[in-house]
């Protein structure tokens, strides 16, 4: 993890989404709540692999993206590494699609 992170020397959580999609090809804005404005909503029941989950209140501050089968990857805080964890529900904001 590395705030404001888009290289091989850390990410930041929307550094690491927004570095995935670039790597495919795909320009969404750099940051959490910017990303969250600007994708399509989606529901948590018809959630795909590459969707971006948002978190924290009142304002987004953390996006991670699914991986499907229960799982998102995520780089959560300088106390973590990039790392694939179960979805968390705890703060949930919701669901985006730019795919």
């Amino acid at each position: 993890y590395l705030w404001g992170g888009l290289s091989a020397w850390g990410y930041d959580c929307s550094g690491l989404t927004w570095a995935m999609y670039r790597a495919h090809g795909i320009t969404i804005p750099r940051d959490a709540d910017a990303q969250f404005a600007a994708g399509t909503p989606v529901a948590v029941s018809r959630m795909l692999p590459g969707d971006l989950l948002f978190y924290e209140h009142p304002v987004v501050g953390h996006v991670a993206m699914y991986l499907g089968r229960g799982l998102m990857i995520e780089a959560p805080n300088s106390r973590s590494a990039v790392r694939i964890v179960p979805v968390r529900t705890s703060d949930f904001r919701g669901v985006r699609r730019f795919l």
